[in-house]
């Protein structure tokens, strides 16, 4: 279809892009070190802070609201206890859907998870309590009635105990991977 010429010139091109385009600064970035190559990852989002600050603070407002529903459920305000579950568990949905799952399926971040031991551990640890915890969200909050609240309150009581530890454990567990790679570079 092209020309051998036009082919040559093409690849030439190409390897001259890929050969101009490192080093890339790696202010702000991730960085996987394997063996064979020094692959950088550039996480610059909203108003130049990290993908990665942004995610901590996303979580840590989901973390307030999870806690603070549940003070409102100890407190008997369960119409609410039931709005800040909604809105947590909603906002949840959100983050897991635009930052979650697409690094999930990024063959790239796929390599950092195999990079170590200690990174595999941390996300398979924050993966398993975080879908967990987001899994007993959306069951209580689909099963929740505002007209009924208090009759459900007392039967959800350690459903709700156990979602609020998992999603805890899962919050811990990403406060650990965020200083992993943007602390210690690990």
């Amino acid at each position: 279809f092209f020309s051998r010429s036009a082919r040559l010139h093409v690849a030439a091109e190409l390897r001259n892009l890929q050969e101009s385009a490192m080093p890339v600064p790696v202010i702000q970035s991730q960085v996987l070190n394997t063996k064979k190559y020094k692959t950088v990852i550039p996480s610059k989002g909203l108003l130049g802070l990290s993908l990665a600050v942004i995610n901590l603070v996303s979580n840590t407002v989901v973390i307030c609201l999870v806690l603070g529903s549940m003070g409102l459920r100890m407190k008997g305000r369960y119409l609410w206890h039931g709005i800040t579950a909604i809105i947590a568990v909603g906002y949840t949905l959100v983050l897991f859907f635009a930052a979650g799952l697409p690094t999930l399926l990024d063959s790239t971040y796929n390599q950092i998870l195999t990079n170590s031991m200690l990174h595999t551990i941390q996300f398979s640890l924050h993966a398993i309590f975080g879908l967990s915890a987001l899994g007993f969200g959306l069951w209580l909050i689909a099963l929740w009635r505002p007209k009924v609240s208090g009759d459900f309150a007392a039967k959800s009581r350690l459903a709700a105990q156990g979602m609020t530890a998992l999603w805890a454990l899962a919050f811990i567990v990403g406060v650990s991977i965020f200083i992993t790679f943007n602390v210690l570079h690990i």
